[in-house]
């Protein structure tokens, strides 16, 4: 046969030199599969084989994603049912399988429990408001942030503690001892404050001053009905706040209307008392009420008594606003205020 002139020429066939003998496994190339004991690359952790606590010591590379908080409400406290509490703080956090047993510690409205599994022996412990933080090492001073913002609330909201511990009751939440927790706290820091105040004071008699103060009451129900009244006086020139009265109608002795009277009488007698006596008090400043003139001219007659303008303007206000003719004007008490005077005389 002619070989077709543009083939290759033909592969020479050596001659084997022995008989063609396997390798070890051994020696073998690794394949490039792993096997399923193998460790499983962090890539894979999320979907393959689980690894254990040594395959994750192996490989420092890998570290856990962050976690994330979405859509968290901004408010401070949250009401959560007795029945999902249990829930959450039943299951055991180191175990599967185990459950918790608890037991409850109050401290008015904070709540501590400690918890314990039944199958591991796990033992932690959750609270339903942190510690604030103090100087005072004793534990005995150890405040919940929880109580301390329920006393604030309460007090600079005016809601009082009975109205306060009938809303809670109302639904369903703990007020046993109240707002004792917190009472103490507030007492030390507003009496620390007074004594600041009271210090400036005493150094400003010393020169040869004395006190101009404004007063005005409020009372807890409009009408006729109102149980408690609230006074306070302040002083006029800096507008620091000096005494707080709170008094009940069974305290003044009246089964009628609660008038404002009282309280401005014991709340002037109190500043006196911490200023060093009545000499020291020059103005006394509230609102006009023919009651009240009596009882400044009867029980105070060395200070002298003006009203503010503020509820004199208002009062004129109101008149206006009810009688376009202009007719409440000849009812006035008094006249216009002096020029350069800040309160009007009581004397018009």
């Amino acid at each position: 046969m002619i070989p077709y002139p543009h083939s290759p020429p033909p592969t020479p066939v050596l001659p084997l030199l022995s008989t063609p003998v396997a390798r070890p496994l051994s020696s073998r190339p690794h394949p490039s599969f792993r096997l399923a004991s193998a460790v499983v690359p962090p890539c894979c952790r999320c979907c393959c084989k689980k690894e254990t606590a040594a395959d994750v010591e192996k490989d420092p590379n890998w570290t856990p994603p962050s976690p994330t908080i979405q859509n968290l409400p901004e408010a401070e406290y949250f009401l959560v049912s007795k029945a999902s509490l249990l829930e959450l703080l039943t299951g055991c956090n180191s175990c599967s399988s185990g459950k918790n047993s608890l037991s409850f510690t109050e401290d008015a409205h904070a709540l501590t429990c400690t918890r314990k599994c039944t199958s591991c022996g796990n033992a932690s412990k959750w609270s339903n408001s942190p510690v604030l933080e103090t100087g005072n090492a004793s534990s005995k001073e150890k405040l919940r942030k929880v109580n301390v913002d329920m006393v604030t609330g309460s007090t600079v909201t005016a809601v009082g503690t009975a109205r306060l511990n009938n809303f809670l009751k109302a639904v369903g939440m703990n007020t046993r001892r109240g707002h004792s927790i917190g009472t103490k706290t507030i007492e030390n820091v507003f009496t620390h404050a007074q004594d600041e105040v009271f210090s400036r004071i005493q150094d400003r008699i010393r020169k040869g001053e004395k006190l101009r103060v404004a007063g005005d009451g409020s009372f807890d129900t409009r009408g006729y009905s109102a149980e408690w009244c609230r006074y306070f006086l302040v002083d006029a020139d800096t507008g620091e706040a000096l005494v707080h009265v709170l008094m009940n109608k069974k305290e003044t002795g009246s089964s009628g209307k609660l008038e404002v009277m009282p309280c401005l009488k014991k709340a002037i007698e109190i500043l006196a008392g911490k200023i060093g006596g009545i000499q020291f008090i020059d103005t006394v400043v509230t609102d006009r009420h023919s009651a009240i003139f009596a009882m400044m001219k009867q029980d105070f007659p060395t200070i002298t008594h003006n009203y503010d303008p503020w509820h004199y303007f208002r009062n004129l206000t109101m008149s206006f606003i009810k009688d376009p003719s202009f007719t409440q004007f000849k009812k006035c008490l008094h006249g216009p205020p002096p020029l350069n005077f800040p309160y009007i005389q009581r004397d018009g």
